[in-house]
């Protein structure tokens, strides 16, 4: 990748914050927007997207101490600088900045203006038509209140939104769409649940640890969860909760190839956590457990699973897994 624009190309600017990923780190806190904000340069090359990290300083101090930027980059650098990236947060919480700043929650509480701005963020391409909108916030309106609601909310959202010289909502004849980053193109991870969900599908597809400990650390929790009896955001919540408890299984897989049971056990209990009845995970913490002579707590496991599986789906255990329990049971070991 260069290390700078070619002569006579557009560069756009954005500042982001950056999550380092590491546990109990106080500037990536819950609330918090983390480490920066940083500059980031952002242009067109060969057909690709390419960028390039410039640090704290604005862009416009760079371009005067830089040749190669004053060569390049001033005619674009005015206009970039009022069309700040959105960033937004909806693992675990939902939060918007514009660049830098953050954006009140008070913003989406009125009415039809939060949902509408988190249904175009769910909506392929960010695109919604104008009646999948209305069907989605006004299903039992009269088309023509509805027509008129979605209106109203539209310019509640711009009103949320747009600066001078960048609209963030943008319409045509029948739909509306939002742009992250007017005029230009967001940076890679402004929206959290897609960072996550294509880190998760690499670190699935792949066999390295730490880009299977890198995805977990994007998953901040689950998805739009004030919005958890909205029927429009089930599907992507399942989505992704399932990415994140596949990550953690198959981690819990590769510590075991390694022969490190130790942090193997500590992603298979996390994934037990978040769901008791997953009957794969409940079946490899008894293996390992036992195989680490620690036959006690292979059998709690199993009474752990069986009790959530009656309570909460009135189902018992599979043949599979109460074959592996009797074995405990008798001692047979090794269980492999």
């Amino acid at each position: 990748m260069p290390s700078e624009p070619p002569s006579g190309t557009r560069v756009t600017y954005t500042q982001q914050f950056r999550r380092c990923g590491k546990r109990d780190c106080s500037v990536c806190s819950h609330g918090e927007p983390g480490h920066g904000p940083y500059w980031y340069a952002y242009w067109r090359q060969d057909g690709r997207v390419r960028t390039r990290y410039i640090g704290r300083r604005a862009p416009v101090a760079q371009a005067a101490a830089s040749p190669a930027f004053q060569s390049s980059a001033n005619v674009a650098c005015a206009p970039a600088l009022a069309a700040a990236s959105l960033r937004v947060r909806t693992l675990g919480a939902f939060q918007v900045w514009r660049g830098a700043e953050a954006l009140p929650g008070t913003l989406w509480g009125r009415r039809g203006c939060g949902v509408l701005f988190k249904c175009l963020l769910a909506a392929p391409g960010y695109r919604l038509r104008r009646e999948q909108a209305v069907e989605l916030l006004w299903p039992d309106a009269d088309p023509a209140i509805g027509a008129a609601n979605l209106r109203l909310a539209t310019y509640q959202l711009r009103k949320a939104l747009d600066v001078p010289g960048a609209g963030y909502v943008q319409s045509a004849e029948r739909s509306l769409q939002l742009a992250p980053m007017p005029g230009g193109t967001a940076p890679p991870g402004w929206l959290d649940a897609e960072a996550f969900a294509g880190a998760a599908e690499t670190a699935l597809a792949g066999s390295d640890v730490s880009t299977c400990r890198a995805a977990l650390a994007l998953y901040g929790g689950d998805y739009l969860p004030d919005d958890v009896y909205a029927e429009w955001t089930v599907a992507r919540r399942d989505d992704l909760r399932r990415l994140y408890q596949g990550v953690l299984v198959h981690l819990a897989g590769l510590y075991t190839s390694r022969g490190n049971v130790h942090a193997a056990l500590q992603a298979l209990q996390r994934m037990l956590q978040l769901d008791p009845c997953h009957e794969a995970a409940a079946r490899s913490a008894m293996r390992l457990y036992a195989a680490s002579s620690r036959r006690a707590e292979a059998i709690r496991a199993y009474y752990c699973l069986a009790d959530a599986l009656r309570r909460e789906l009135a189902l018992r255990p599979e043949p599979e897994t109460q074959a592996l329990f009797r074995a405990l049971q008798h001692q047979e070991l090794p269980l492999q």
